[in-house]
């Protein structure tokens, strides 16, 4: 049986739960979801109370003093795909996680292979998620098991996002190192209020689908002084979001930046009010990138790129309304609505000629595109970059290289 421990002051008392208390071994051997695995068992969730992992939670979670729930240091901590679920009597929930949290590497037996997430936290108001611990996702063993993509079979299986939040409000994150996801590190849905800064995320930048951060339908959300190497977009922002501040962030390898992809299927989604500034991107494939499939509808608007430095970037600037990775494209008329987008300061060299671009749609094109101050040269001084635009209406000021001849200088 686990044992609390709580410190009184003047505030309210704080209650500590320590894992290793519960019967989590820490020896990177031993399941510490503590659950027997059955061929293929189904998902262990939260109402598992006599398990490791799940009774330091429930005893958390059910708390009615603030407490902490403590991830011993110094221990690699072997999980099975796990979910953490509120709502929990107290508030604020600490985790702290100063140990190793490692996938467990059995995926046919324990994975099933038709998992979305690895560790889901849901339905918390006050969660709080800190320490300078790791999170393993033993992705290598899932990216080799993707299967190509095949757009008439809609074969595309991926491996599992490392963490996971659903309906979390009022949520901080930091310190923490994420390493080798199976997808995402993090994925951030219908919350809101999310605080993250100084997060360390590594995956090498031709694993698959391995986003840094995924953020949908959650607002007010701020990421920032935070380190990402991936091998997909270091912070991708899908539907339903608005109100996202994102800073100082370094990013690369990986995918850069992405609003987007939007629309897919003819579905109608919204992002609007993403702010992105004083952050630097090196050798990724795209920098500032908006990205929206024909057929779709909804709107994309009120978005500024401001102040962002590009080292040897492959499409520093790119805003592509046309967005299909298959082979094969149909060409439809009806677009998700592109405006009010503004690139500010953005400086550094172009791994490629073509620095700027904007592919907008004909029968729905961008407007109140705004570029000011950009000096983006090619990392090869034997080459001048130069730029593309389709369908788009805005303006040009301050200095502006390459040029970019569609829109109305001011």
């Amino acid at each position: 049986m686990g044992w609390a421990r709580t410190l009184n002051g003047d505030a309210q008392a704080t209650t500590y739960f320590d894992v290793s208390s519960f019967g989590a071994v820490g020896d990177g051997k031993t399941d510490d979801t503590q659950r027997d695995l059955p061929k293929r068992p189904k998902r262990a969730t939260a109402s598992s109370w006599f398990k490791a992992f799940f009774k330091a939670w429930d005893a958390t979670c059910k708390s009615m003093s603030p407490s902490n729930l403590i991830v011993t240091g110094g221990k690699s901590f072997l999980l099975a795909p796990l979910t953490l679920e509120g709502p929990c009597h107290s508030t604020p929930i600490t985790i702290q996680v100063f140990g190793s949290i490692v996938a467990y590497p059995d995926t046919d037996s324990v994975w099933g292979g038709h998992l979305n997430e690895w560790i889901a936290i849901k339905l918390t108001n006050g969660l709080n998620i800190e320490g300078d611990g790791t999170i393993d996702g033993k992705g290598q063993l899932w990216w080799p098991k993707r299967c190509i993509e095949n757009q008439f079979h809609g074969c595309y299986e991926r491996g599992p996002a490392a963490l996971a939040f659903h309906n979390c409000d009022n949520l901080y994150v930091r310190g923490l190192h994420f390493v080798n996801p199976g997808q995402q590190h993090m994925k951030i849905e219908d919350s809101t209020y999310v605080y993250m800064e100084q997060l360390h995320m590594t995956a090498p930048g031709d694993s698959p689908n391995t986003d840094g951060i995924h953020i949908q339908g959650s607002q007010h959300v701020t990421i920032k002084n935070s380190t990402i190497a991936t091998g997909d977009d270091c912070i991708s922002i899908g539907d339903g979001t608005y109100d996202v501040n994102i800073s100082q962030i370094a990013c690369g390898p990986g995918h850069g930046i992405s609003i987007g992809s939007l629309g897919q299927g003819g579905s109608t989604e919204t992002v609007e009010r993403i702010y992105v500034w004083d952050s630097y991107f090196t050798g990724t494939t795209n920098g500032a990138r908006i990205k929206t499939w024909q057929g779709g509808s909804g709107f994309a608007r009120d978005i500024a790129f401001q102040n962002l430095n590009f080292w040897n970037v492959e499409n520093p600037v790119i805003i592509d309304q046309n967005y299909c990775p298959h082979t094969t494209c149909q060409d439809k008329k009806s677009a998700v609505k592109i405006s009010n987008v503004k690139f500010i300061g953005l400086y550094g060299t172009s791994e490629k000629p073509l620095a700027v671009t904007l592919d907008c749609s004909q029968t729905v094109p961008c407007t109140d595109i705004v570029l000011y101050n950009i000096e983006l040269n090619t990392s090869n001084a034997y080459y001048k970059t130069t730029s593309y635009c389709s369908n788009v209406q805005g303006t040009v000021g301050g200095i502006c290289y390459p040029a970019v001849p569609c829109l109305h200088y001011v």
